[in-house]
């Protein structure tokens, strides 16, 4: 029982949710878009779900498996660093959980399978050697918002009736909003692991320019994410409150108290996610639904 707890905890639960809420986006754009809800059961929503999960955690020991000597230092809670699992181990079921979930996406769709295929390519580029592509500054993040993309569009084709012809009708938009804000945005993640990855030679904001000026740079990236969250829907309706939430977001980021910052890295991530799916609410009802003729 303790194994099975341990091996939950590591599937990073708010990681989880993030993809759970990807899937949504992409099947909320699709309904507002279309007008149309899709014939989608519930017993396909949560094989797609399950699916996307499973590959969400296959990427988690692949990642583990890779980022040993950084998580000895950053993370020493991991499963490896506890000896409940060995390298190889935390390696191998990667390829099962990667597997298990296109096999699962199969069932519902070829075009699923696909696209989990194409997440799993993504996340292999992103952790493994030689390619470990996560040491380039930024090129890192847009990967990871390539792979969050993937998500999303797995969501739309799921509420499309499962054409590949869909994919064409996603808003261009909003195509550049997700991937730009992503990849400016994402990284946040690094700050929690800034020691192991100074140590590893990962170049990261918060490597590059240190903790202080690093914190104060992603607090600006993301202050311009909500502001371009405007940009890309409706200017004049969400400017006003993208910037109120980009303040926010950086003074999260980046406030002190008796010289110390007054949230650590992982409070960060969870305020930040609590905050981003607020905006989104806002957005969606401020920009789409307010606008629908019914």
């Amino acid at each position: 029982m303790n194994l099975l707890f341990e091996l939950i905890k590591n599937t990073r639960p708010l990681r989880v949710l993030y993809h759970i809420g990807l899937f949504f986006i992409g099947g909320g754009i699709s309904i507002l878009y279309s007008g149309n809800f899709s014939q989608i059961s519930f017993f396909e929503m949560f094989l797609i779900i399950f699916s996307i999960i499973l590959s969400w955690v296959s990427s988690v020991f692949l990642n583990d498996s890779e980022d040993f000597n950084i998580d000895n230092i950053s993370n020493k809670d991991r499963p490896i660093q506890k000896g409940i699992l060995t390298i190889k181990e935390s390696f191998y079921i990667s390829i099962f959980l990667a597997s298990l979930s296109i096999i699962l996406a199969l069932i519902i769709d070829i075009k699923i399978a696909i696209l989990l295929v194409v997440y799993n390519i993504i996340s292999v580029f992103y952790n493994k050697k030689p390619f470990r592509l996560k040491r380039i500054l930024f090129f890192s993040t847009f990967l990871a918002s390539l792979a969050s993309f993937v998500i999303i569009l797995i969501g739309f084709i799921s509420y499309s009736n499962y054409k590949w012809t869909s994919v064409l009708e996603f808003p261009l938009n909003l195509f550049f909003l997700f991937l730009i804000t992503y990849t400016i945005s994402l990284p946040i993640k690094d700050l929690k692991d800034y020691a192991g990855d100074k140590e590893d030679g990962i170049k990261t904001v918060p490597v590059v320019f240190g903790i202080k000026k690093g914190r104060m740079i992603i607090g600006i990236l993301i202050m311009i994410s909500f502001l371009l969250g405007a940009f890309f829907t409706n200017f004049d309706k969400m400017i006003f409150i993208s910037i109120i939430f980009g303040l926010v977001a950086f003074f999260i980021l980046n406030l002190k108290m008796n010289n110390k910052f007054l949230f650590d890295s992982i409070k960060i991530l969870n305020y930040i996610f609590i905050l981003t799916f607020i905006y989104g609410l806002i957005l969606v009802y401020t920009v789409y639904i307010k606008s629908l003729p019914f």
